[in-house]
């Protein structure tokens, strides 16, 4: 098992560039989804038979979910032993 230094600074700079680089194609695939949806808004109001207020109603419900789930999804994949979060030192029971 590795060491995970405590303190974020003590990082090797291999390691914080790579979850740089991981964050920005976040950024990215969250900005390629918004705009994919908002492209196709009118065939989404075609299929729903929606008016045109009621495809902003869509758009943003999409927009609240998406806002949502991400932060969600990423705490769970933080706090699981793979990602160095769990207790390193596990009390022995006599």
């Amino acid at each position: 098992m590795t060491h995970v230094p405590a303190n974020p600074a003590d990082q090797p700079t291999r390691t914080k560039v790579f979850a740089f680089a991981l964050m920005c194609l976040g950024f990215f695939m969250a900005t390629l989804d918004i705009q994919i949806v908002a492209s196709s808004l009118k065939d989404i109001g075609g299929g729903l038979s929606a008016s045109q207020d009621e495809l902003s109603w869509v758009q943003t419900s999409y927009l609240i979910a998406e806002i949502l789930v991400i932060p969600m999804s990423a705490g769970s994949r933080a706090s699981s032993p793979r990602a160095g979060c769990s207790p390193s030192r596990r009390s022995a029971s006599p």
